[in-house]
């Protein structure tokens, strides 16, 4: 979990809760900041990176997604479409990386950027994108438009998929690269199998704004606004239409010699690398709900409670995002 915390933050680098991304193969994150530029920080050395990126057409970012195979290839969702940027090692003449090294061995020095943008009609702003596990397409949306847009972004050709209705709240690429989940405004999700491109419709009770894939590609979980239930979608079950509901809207927790109740609607879902672990944030001022709930994850379809998360010392605030480092 992140934390708006001094001691990691520094004063003129407020956290923003618009854009937080892990990197995929070092020790670092990527931050979007409230005047629209990008920080990265260094965990090993505890300190930022001298590089922040910029650019005129960077306005009022929403999302930011590090490619999963490009070390230094970072996507940015704003006001006006995506930007693309290509991070330069400060070591190279021509900012490209190794070739024939492993991934988690390529650097990541803090030298220069540029940027490609990729704008699309009427898909503004961009508010959610993912990334297929290859590295080869990436997935964007917006909360005021319903269509899909899927890039090559070797090419920096779109592939748009039409849909009448209300915007796209949230997308997500499975693990294995077959499935993609695409949540809507109007209380459905649809998800694409993305060999031959069809799709599959679900109805829900309401907006699905998280969601996660487990590791094997094979569920989904997610969060309905307003409801205190971690929702879930196999899809080895997913011709029965019905979806397992585990309800958290009272977890029970142990502070010092004290058992407090913590829960309700849910906030954030992160599901860790190993399966094993769902992390989950809670919505409300309730006593308890700055606290960050795990669960162990036997099968998909049980949650059983394991342990709570609270920020550092001191720090009363509420987790501003749920990220399990993929490293």
């Amino acid at each position: 979990p992140v934390f708006q915390q001094k001691s990691l933050l520094q004063p003129s680098r407020p956290l923003s809760q618009r854009g937080f991304a892990w990197h995929p193969f070092h020790q670092k994150f990527a931050i979007a900041l409230p005047n629209d530029t990008i920080a990265f920080f260094d965990l090993n050395l505890q300190d930022w990176l001298q590089l922040v990126l910029s650019h005129e057409l960077q306005r009022d970012i929403c999302t930011l997604e590090w490619s999963p195979t490009a070390a230094n290839t970072l996507a940015v969702g704003c006001r006006k479409g995506v930007l693309l940027w290509q991070i330069a090692d400060k070591d190279s003449d021509d900012g490209n990386t190794a070739t024939g090294v492993p991934l988690s061995a390529q650097p990541f020095n803090h030298g220069s950027g540029w940027a490609h943008y990729l704008p699309y009609p009427g898909l503004t702003p961009v508010s959610t994108l993912s990334w297929s596990p290859f590295g080869n397409f990436l997935a964007a949306s917006s909360l005021n438009d319903s269509t899909l847009v899927v890039w090559d972004v070797s090419l920096h050709v779109p592939t748009p998929f039409y849909r009448f209705g209300k915007g796209i709240s949230l997308v997500k690429w499975s693990p294995d690269g077959t499935h993609l989940f695409v949540a809507y405004l109007n209380g459905s999700f649809r998800v694409w199998h993305t060999v031959e491109w069809t799709n599959e419709e679900v109805v829900v009770s309401g907006i699905i704004h998280t969601a996660a894939w487990s590791p094997d590609g094979q569920s989904i979980v997610f969060g309905i606004e307003g409801a205190s239930a971690v929702f879930v979608f196999n899809l080895e079950h997913r011709q029965s239409g019905r979806l397992a509901i585990n309800d958290v809207s009272r977890t029970e927790c142990i502070l010092g010699s004290t058992t407090q109740h913590i829960g309700g609607s849910v906030k954030e879902l992160a599901w860790d690398p190993t399966g094993q672990r769902l992390a989950v944030s809670f919505d409300g001022n309730l006593p308890g709900n700055e606290l960050v709930a795990l669960f162990y994850c036997p099968t998909y379809l049980s949650f059983v409670p394991l342990g709570f998360i609270r920020g550092p010392f001191g720090c009363e605030n509420k987790a501003e995002a749920l990220r399990f480092r993929p490293n």
